[in-house]
């Protein structure tokens, strides 16, 4: 399989070296476009241990971020994109040295809050269907057609080439990196490459895609098998400790009858071998998706999903769905806040859907005054795993219950209440509450835990 990742990975190369000497031709003055985007952020999170006794430091936080993009427009074939992010900054917390002599205030400093998010470049070749892309990308994913992707949806740096014809079909092959390790000190060595497609038949469409990842020894992904509820959490991170080689396949189809009644399904398998037994994973999610939208009204949203659990064998691997993106990841979610999802994710409890099942019912796009839409959303979820094999949870953006495995019998429900609001073509607010009621077997009270964000954004166009 590494041999056909270094094909892949020449094939990409060499097409995107073609791409950029066709398309290098000049036709004039270079178009430049800038646009800038200055949020402010707070979230508040409150007993996400759901432990009433637990030690809460600061339930509460603050950030502000600016980004700034430039796009090049060579000629009507080629352009390179630029992104800059001053931030995040946290308010009142110097914990990331985000503040102070030498923290990296302006651009060209010691750069400590200063990132490129992303520098890349992008072509067509003339008078054809073909697309390529080079560089520092933002959030590249998997085609989905009911939630985000929980196996893969980061930044990257990435060679990607398409062939689109728009709805009729197309083609696309990339190789990746993630372009930041998603779980902070740990090796990022992890090698990306897919092939994914769509094409239509008439209401109908198929994106059908597999993806190899090369995963280096001592490299964290995201699937670890849970201990016991009665023993300390050891995290949810999985490390082999040999090269391993993961694979996955996706069908994704959506159906439109008419059109304001959409429909989705996702089936999703993937593997991950190693050398060492205990250290491979295999596992699937189906998930499935009906909206039906009434026009100048809403759209009723009617969700749900079923992610593979653990048996009682922890010696011959984890039986869920391996992801390598992490919890921070888009994944799974009832509603989505009005914000970038690195710095708020308003997800369901489960953002991947290992080891859960769930339904959702939500009411989106209702209008309450010019320009300022709500969402209601209640979701069910539930365990799939034997007793004492459950995967933890995630809430909000923390960590759900640490000495929490959720395991067949307990479920937790969850609502959520989202509104944005586009006060002018530039401002933008958004505002989002929400609740979880954790319920356990064997337990006789239920543990509650609440959250709240807000956002202001202001665009510089």
């Amino acid at each position: 399989m590494m041999e056909s990742m270094k094909y892949l990975k020449h094939l990409v190369c060499g097409t995107l070296c073609l791409a950029m000497c066709v398309t290098a031709r000049g036709t004039g003055a270079t178009e430049f476009k800038v646009q800038a985007e200055l949020t402010n952020q707070a979230f508040y999170l409150e007993n996400t241990e759901f432990n009433p006794d637990a030690n809460i430091v600061d339930p509460f936080t603050i950030h502000t971020r600016l980004r700034t993009e430039v796009e090049a427009k060579i000629n009507p074939y080629a352009s390179g994109v630029a992104q800059v992010e001053i931030g995040y900054i946290p308010w009142g917390n110097d914990t990331l040295n985000s503040v102070g002599q030498g923290a990296g205030g302006a651009l060209g400093t010691d750069g400590v809050n200063v990132e490129t998010r992303r520098l890349y470049a992008k072509a067509q070749i003339p008078d054809t269907h073909f697309f390529f892309d080079i560089g520092l990308q933002g959030q590249l994913t998997l085609p989905t057609a009911a939630f985000h992707s929980p196996i893969f949806f980061d930044d990257v740096a990435a060679l990607v080439t398409r062939y689109d014809r728009g709805k009729e079909g197309g083609l696309r092959m990339l190789w990746a990196r993630p372009t930041r390790d998603p779980f902070k000190g740990d090796n990022g060595n992890i090698e990306i490459g897919a092939v994914d497609g769509w094409f239509s038949l008439g209401n109908l469409t198929a994106m059908p895609y597999v993806m190899y990842s090369d995963i280096g020894k001592d490299t964290t992904i995201y699937m670890r098998n849970f201990g016991k509820r009665s023993h300390p959490s050891q995290g949810v991170r999985f490390t082999p400790t040999t090269d391993a080689d993961g694979y996955w396949f996706g069908l994704p189809l959506s159906y439109t009858p008419t059109p304001n009644l959409y429909l989705g399904a996702d089936l999703i398998c993937g593997t991950v071998q190693s050398e060492t037994r205990h250290e491979e994973a295999e596992g699937y999610l189906a998930t499935l998706k009906v909206q039906h939208t009434i026009p100048g009204k809403f759209a009723t949203v009617l969700s749900g999903w079923y992610g593979s659990g653990n048996d009682a064998n922890a010696d011959n691997g984890i039986e869920v769905l391996p992801v390598l993106s992490g919890p921070q990841s888009r994944g799974l979610k009832a509603t989505t806040l009005a914000t970038d999802a690195d710095m708020y994710n308003i997800s369901l409890v489960s953002k991947t859907g290992q080891g859960t099942a769930g339904v959702n019912l939500g009411l989106k796009g209702i209008p309450l005054y010019k320009g300022l839409l709500l969402d209601i959303g209640a979701s069910y979820i539930s365990g799939t795993s034997e007793r004492g094999h459950g995967m933890p949870l995630y809430f909000g953006w923390d960590f759900a219950g640490q000495n929490i495995g959720f395991d067949k019998g307990d479920y937790a429900l969850e609502y959520t209440v989202d509104m944005d609001w586009w006060v002018t073509n530039r401002v933008r607010l958004a505002f989002s509450v929400g609740a979880v009621d954790m319920r356990l077997e064997g337990e006789d009270q239920s543990n509650i835990a609440t959250k709240a964000a807000f956002a202001m954004s202001y665009y510089i166009l």
